[in-house]
């Protein structure tokens, strides 16, 4: 009975964080794009890179018609408490380079496995 008790409540515990992290999630996403909310040639991207039991990366890249970033930001960790944080990396650079430079490495980061993902998923909207 007392296992049933500790599993209730870790779920209704886990489900409660889930929403405020799907909240910051979204209202980050609004002030990013409201701040390019009028410019014409901007577009948003985001996509997320999960790895099993361990952490997860959401990368958001602002890219212009040129297919250059003009904003690249990064959300790591496997809590609630993870904030997204500037990359500026890859800021002012065209997509392009950033793939090139990414696929001559052996082995990627999972923020830069999510940069991949992001940018690949611009480039299919294209």
């Amino acid at each position: 009975m007392k296992i049933v008790l500790i599993a209730s409540v870790i779920f209704i515990a886990q489900t409660f964080l889930a929403f405020f992290q799907v909240r910051y999630y979204q209202h980050h996403m609004n002030k990013v794009a409201s701040k390019y909310a009028g410019k014409i040639g901007y577009h948003l991207y985001s996509e997320m890179e999960r790895l099993k039991f361990r952490t997860s990366a959401v990368a958001i890249l602002v890219v212009n018609e040129e297919h250059i970033v003009h904003e690249c930001q990064i959300l790591t960790g496997k809590t609630i408490f993870a904030k997204f944080k500037t990359f500026t990396d890859y800021h002012q650079k065209e997509l392009s380079e950033i793939l090139q430079e990414l696929h001559e490495k052996k082995k990627h980061s999972i923020q830069e496995k999510a940069i991949i993902k992001t940018v690949n998923s611009y480039m299919k909207a294209l």
